[in-house]
């Protein structure tokens, strides 16, 4: 007797049905398609960060092989300087450590809104993941962060004398600064002179204590309280040298002769000016600025054609 060959059923016959081409998700070049984690992973594990580590087969290859590596190490192991990126890369990855910076969860409450700086929270974001932070950890100091800024605030309400004082010389600084760009805008080229009836009318009319320190410091960073004290100082020194008010040589009258002349030399001595690119740019400017050397020299001149004891 003998062995009958083992062969493959045959189809039925008359049977016309096409044969079924497997659905795969792995192209030629073993690169994972779209689908891959529903088709080959079970439901219990696809959400797990560690299917987001690869792109192809290879790349789960080499991953196995480093989780291999790791297990080695009874999962004592964190990852030090001699540690390869995909070695850390899979240990970061089973601890939650997101790929990018902006996948950190850093909430701000309302109450705090206008005291936490985005760029800020952008650096520190950088900065977690930097250290390999996972989001536990973030949240830890985070919270933290929030806490101290929340009680910090408090603080400052309930108690605000201690940084007051501790603020107040850099806000008197910036006061200052600002006061006198706005005065010399204004004023132009009688400003010291302006500037110094302001302080004379409170000298005159404040005598010396507290009282009168705390208001020229005062004087000196409010443009408003210097201009109204420097009008006054103006009116009454017009006053006393028979000036009218409404003359020409009003704005220039707390200068004297060689004050005006002086400014009026430096006002010619711009660049701008005295290369003519004034004159070009706008005839407006250097016809209003050609003025301002003009009335300082007719007041220089008057000024010194008035009798002595005037």
């Amino acid at each position: 007797m003998t062995e009958a060959a083992v062969s493959a059923p045959a189809a039925p016959a008359g049977s016309s049905a096409p044969a079924q081409t497997p659905q795969t998700y792995i192209s030629p070049e073993g690169q994972f398609l779209p689908g891959f984690k529903e088709a080959y992973v079970p439901e219990e594990f696809r959400n797990d960060r560690i299917y987001d580590t690869f792109a192809d087969v290879p790349g789960l290859m080499k991953l196995v092989g480093h989780e291999q590596r790791t297990l080695k190490r009874q999962g004592k192991w964190i990852p030090d300087e001699t540690a390869t990126p995909e070695e850390r890369a899979v240990f970061n990855a089973q601890r939650g450590v997101p790929k990018t910076a902006d996948l950190y969860k850093m909430d701000v409450p309302k109450e705090l809104a206008d005291r936490i700086n985005p760029d800020l929270m952008g650096k520190a974001r950088e900065t977690f993941l930097k250290a390999d932070y996972d989001q536990k950890q973030v949240d830890a100091a985070w919270n933290l962060h929030l806490q101290m800024v929340q009680d910090g605030t408090k603080e400052l309400m309930e108690n605000p004398m201690d940084m007051y004082q501790m603020i107040l010389p850099r806000v008197m600084e910036l006061q200052k600064a600002d006061a006198e760009t706005k005065l010399q805008a204004k004023w132009g080229p009688s400003y010291d002179a302006r500037l110094q009836l302001a302080n004379q009318v409170l000298d005159d009319g404040i005598p010396e204590g507290p009282e009168r320190d705390e208001l020229l410091k005062i004087v000196g960073n409010n443009p408003v309280l210097a201009d109204c004290l420097a009008n006054l100082g103006v009116k009454y020194k017009m006053e006393a040298k028979g000036i009218p008010a409404d003359s020409e040589s009003a704005v220039h009258a707390a200068m004297t002769p060689d004050q005006a002349v002086s400014k009026a030399k430096q006002m010619m001595e711009n660049p701008e000016y005295a290369s003519g690119r004034m004159q070009q740019s706008s005839m407006e400017t250097f016809r209003a600025y050609q003025k301002q050397i003009d009335d300082l020299f007719k007041f220089a001149h008057s000024a010194n054609q008035q009798p002595k004891e005037i």
